[in-house]
């Protein structure tokens, strides 16, 4: 997966994500990537549809258009999500995953740079 990306340009970036993980919550999802242009969610714990507060991908830049994938840690493969419509605040309720296993959110820019 990293290979596609400029992976030594990533930083981590936890206000990508609510809640986000820390070394007390490491079952909250943890972000990282390149602003503009590509994040990556790793979400070790599912996303249950019965949790109280739904997880989200918060400030989403207006301007970019993202596509979402979930990309599978055991086998490589993408279960295409789509593009990315965040409400007016510029958040996005991650969806559920394809399976209740740890997952990794990819949201890449499709704009031209």
């Amino acid at each position: 997966l990293l290979e596609k990306y400029a992976w030594w340009e990533f930083e981590p970036h936890q206000e990508w994500v609510d809640p986000c993980g820390d070394a007390q919550h490491v079952e909250a999802p943890f972000a990282a990537g390149i602003p503009g242009k590509i994040l990556i969610i790793y979400l070790y714990a599912p996303v249950y549809p019965w949790l109280e507060k739904s997880l989200s991908v918060v400030a989403i830049e207006p301007e970019i258009n993202y596509h979402a994938c979930y990309w599978d840690p055991r086998t490589g493969e993408t279960h295409d999500l789509g593009m990315v419509e965040p409400d007016a605040a510029g958040r996005w309720v991650i969806p559920l995953q394809p399976t209740f296993d740890d997952w990794v959110l990819v949201l890449d820019a499709m704009n031209d740079d």
